[in-house]
């Protein structure tokens, strides 16, 4: 009987959630998005237009998969009207991205328009627009299938 209830003791009823995956999602997403602000003064063509758009989706792609996997394995941070304090170096971060990366926008659209009738640009740009809607409803932490039932 003892040994059973220093076994409860010891092993907490509901664990509390792992951020270090999410924190590390932030930090790579971080990263790519260092690689394609490095790359763009040395693109010149539609292909490299098309590379670059299809980087930033991709990391796009694969932070909105993080955030999404966090979400589901941890239902119990929905809802929360503030992040928990384990996020806050990781949404000090993302509320940084306009600051942090002020002319990407900028610098990419500007060969999106220069190379807009090209088809590969066209399909890379058609893929980083849904990746961005992905992103803004999986950044949202979302209760259900329904982007409009997320959190604020």
């Amino acid at each position: 009987m003892l040994a059973a209830a220093i076994a409860l003791h010891a092993t907490p009823l509901c664990a509390a959630p792992d951020y270090t995956g999410f924190n590390q999602a932030v930090t790579n997403y971080f990263s790519a998005l260092d690689g394609v602000a490095k790359k763009v003064p040395s693109v010149k063509d539609a292909a490299g237009t098309a590379d670059l758009i299809n980087a930033w989706s991709l990391a796009n792609e694969i932070f909105a998969a993080a955030a999404e996997k966090f979400a589901k394995d941890n239902p119990e941070i929905q809802g929360l009207s503030q992040p928990p304090p384990e996020f806050a170096a990781a949404f000090g971060r993302l509320n940084r991205l306009n600051t942090d990366y002020p002319t990407l926008p900028k610098t990419v659209g500007a060969l999106v328009e220069q190379f807009k009738d090209d088809p590969g640009v066209f399909q890379a740009f058609t893929r980083f627009q849904k990746s961005l809607v992905r992103l803004h409803i999986s950044g949202s932490l979302q209760k259900s299938d329904n982007p409009s039932q997320s959190l604020k």
